[in-house]
């Protein structure tokens, strides 16, 4: 194609375009995209709120256009007039000033696709407008929707404009008691100054730490520490100097942090504080006396704070100094020592401590100082001071005598003493061999006679009894064991040693039954053992007539050999054949084989018309709550009691006789543990034996 004289200027281009059609696309390509505009948006962010309103920042939040993102627009005092520019993008700073200007102070502060944004470093107590346009695009072909944006305004905080005032009220040695009613701020700050006027203002926008302890707040100025901020509106300043005068300022703000607007100046007053107490603590008493410890009370003086001091054997000689603080402890010997063992057991503004590491039988001195002040400034009373003494408890003079044993069994005994002149006594007790270790001085243990292995003293020696008794019986002993004890007096736990001492072995077989049993001719004895230890064997003894067990002339009978030792059960019969009517007693002699011997419970029977009639059977036993027995007896009443160890009669009851010898049953659930004795009487006869009360048992 050749050129025309047309379109001079076209020739070279389609010479250009023939020879290079790629590059030459590529060329049109990057001027068309180059020169497309975005689509702009078609509806505003809307709905403005405001959050966070300080002295000097604040947020705003809005709903969302349709623009993929948009900018924010702030100007102080009047309305934002200027419209951002398409094909154009504009650098954001949340920092009030710092942002790109549209004109004429019209800073833009964000830019994002966010619905909130936080302005900072504003003035307070001006009114700041807003203005939020959508965009789409980036670069040259940025699209601002400017004929509609969001446009709103708030105010920053202004501080108060009416000052809290400021009294002071109660003034002691240290402390002086501050009132500021509020003024129509949302805070108040105090600031208080030893000697002279604050003079320093809070600086708006700056937060400061209280501390209503002088001297370790945040300090503004010179000597100008902050005691208060807050909506509070009093406060109590501690840790002053006595004798001086302190000064105070108040200042209401609003806002908070960093965002504070303070009205200045502030209203002011001030305070002296008051020299050393005047008024001793006075009524000192004494409580929880032990061997090691002695507790002490008083009636407080006027003084802010105060010290016991104790010394043992004497006298309070010496006095507390003036601007000497002292190291107290309740452990008798650890605090400070005025001098001369002169102990501090106690500082503070309480009225009574419990001090302990004592000696038992020893008199202990207390002398209270009342003082004001703290560090170098303390203040103490010494012209008058509260004094007294006390002693600690001593041991007993007097140990339990008489030791003796009753009721022994394969499993249980009773110890039995004559009481010393302690308020209590324990009894420890070792299986095997004596008692080896004695109870620690001023230790308290608890006891258990029925699970006598629970509580030790050392080892293998256990507390069975602690109390104001003069028996104990010990029961789940081993049958064939020799037990040895030890009884201790004691006041309140500081014991007399050592102790007073006895031994015995447990029966060494464990008696389960022994009853009697009818046959035509005679009457059949029945026992058995659960097991045995060093058992020769067993002694039938027989009695006649009507009179109380224990007073029976008692006659050998027989002879039945034992198993020696063993821990299977064992059955053993003997059978009698009296030669008259009337009442018979029998009792086992159990003999071991180096001569010991215990005996077993009583059983009585009534041989009548030439037959024999079969003894009243007790069941269960151990009991738990009810106990049933059968009689003999044809017709008429009886009577039943059960009676403890002491011989007291804890229950009563008269019955009749039942037809077909029917069982009775008793209900016992009221009276505690223990071993007891039932006895059945119809006048003719009567039967007595030993009974356990085991809540336990089944």
């Amino acid at each position: 194609m050749k050129s025309s004289p047309c379109f001079p200027l076209l020739s070279p281009l389609y010479v250009f375009f023939q020879k290079s059609k790629p590059i030459a696309l590529l060329a049109v390509a990057f001027f068309l995209s180059s020169n497309l505009q975005a689509v702009e948006p078609t509806m505003a962010s809307h709905t403005p709120t405001f959050s966070g309103i300080q002295g000097n920042r604040m947020t705003i939040g809005w709903t969302k256009g349709n623009g993929a993102r948009r900018i924010v627009v702030v100007k102080a005092g009047s309305a934002v007039i200027n419209v951002p520019v398409d094909g154009t993008d504009y650098n954001p700073n949340v920092t009030f000033g710092s942002g790109d200007d549209l004109g004429g102070g019209e800073y833009v502060v964000y830019d994002g696709n966010s619905s909130s944004a936080t302005v900072v470093n504003l003035a307070h107590s001006t009114e700041y407008h807003f203005a939020v346009f959508e965009y789409n695009g980036t670069g040259s072909s940025t699209d601002y929707l400017t004929t509609s944006f969001l446009a709103a305004s708030q105010f920053t905080l202004s501080p108060p404009t009416t000052q809290a005032t400021i009294t002071t009220g109660t003034v002691t040695g240290s402390r002086i008691d501050l009132s500021f009613p509020a003024g129509n701020g949302q805070n108040r700050i105090v600031l208080a100054k030893e000697g002279s006027p604050v003079d320093a203002n809070p600086v708006d926008f700056t937060p400061y730490t209280p501390s209503s302890g002088f001297g370790s707040g945040s300090q503004i100025g010179t000597g100008n520490y902050v005691v208060a901020n807050g909506n509070v509106t009093s406060t109590t300043v501690v840790n002053m100097d006595i004798n001086t005068t302190y000064h105070f300022a108040v200042f209401e703000y609003n806002g908070s942090s960093t965002g504070s607007v303070y009205l200045s100046p502030g209203n002011t007053a001030n305070g002296t504080t008051s020299g050393p107490p005047t008024t001793a603590a006075s009524s000192m008493s004494f409580f929880n006396i032990e061997g090691d410890q002695i507790g002490v009370s008083c009636t407080r003086g006027n003084g802010l704070r105060r010290i016991f001091v104790m010394k043992q054997g004497g006298a309070v000689a010496n006095t507390p100094s003036n601007g000497t603080t002292y190291s107290a402890s309740s452990n008798f010997g650890t605090g400070t020592d005025l001098g001369g063992g002169e102990y501090v057991i106690y500082d503070g503004t309480g009225s009574s401590v419990l001090a302990t590491g004592l000696v038992h039988s020893s008199t202990y001195h207390i002398a209270i100082f009342e003082y004001d002040g703290t560090g170098s400034s303390t203040q103490y009373l010494t012209s008058s001071f509260l004094a007294g003494n006390a002693t600690t408890v001593s041991p007993p003079t007097s140990q339990a005598s008489g030791l003796n044993f009753t009721n022994v069994t394969g499993n249980n005994m009773t110890l039995n003493w004559t009481k010393g002149d302690g308020l209590r006594r324990l009894v420890v007790m070792k299986g095997g061999s004596a008692v080896n270790v004695d109870p620690t001085q001023y230790q308290g243990y608890n006891s258990d006679p029925s699970s006598p292995f629970l509580y030790q003293t050392g080892a293998d020696n256990h507390v069975v009894y602690n109390g104001t008794g003069t028996s104990v019986t010990v029961t789940g002993l081993s049958p064939g064991v020799a037990y040895h004890f030890a009884v201790y007096e004691h006041n309140d736990n500081v014991y007399l040693y050592p102790g007073a001492v006895a031994n015995e072995t447990s029966l060494p077989i464990e008696l389960i039954n022994f009853k009697t049993a009818i046959t035509p001719t005679n009457i059949s004895l029945e026992w058995q053992t659960a097991s045995e230890t060093n058992n020769k064997g067993f002694e039938i003894q027989s009695a006649a007539g009507h009179l109380q067990p224990g007073v029976l002339d008692w006659k050998n009978i027989g002879f039945v050999d034992g198993h020696g030792n063993t821990q299977d059960a064992q059955q053993y019969y003997f059978t009698v054949s009296p030669r008259r009517d009337g009442i018979y007693y029998f009792r086992l002699k159990q003999i071991d084989f180096d001569g010991g011997f215990e005996y077993s419970p009583v059983r009585s029977v009534e041989w009548k018309n030439g037959g024999a009639i079969s003894g009243i059977n007790i069941f269960p036993n151990p009991f738990s709550e009810n106990i049933s027995f059968q009689t003999p007896f044809e017709d008429g009443f009886f009577d039943v009691g059960i009676f403890d160890l002491n011989g007291k009669k804890v229950f009563s009851e008269k019955y009749i006789s039942q037809e077909n010898n029917a069982a009775i049953e008793l209900g016992l659930k009221n009276i505690t543990d223990g071993i007891y004795f039932i006895k059945i009487n119809n006048g003719r006869a009567f039967f007595y034996e030993k009974i356990m009360k085991c809540s336990g048992s089944k």
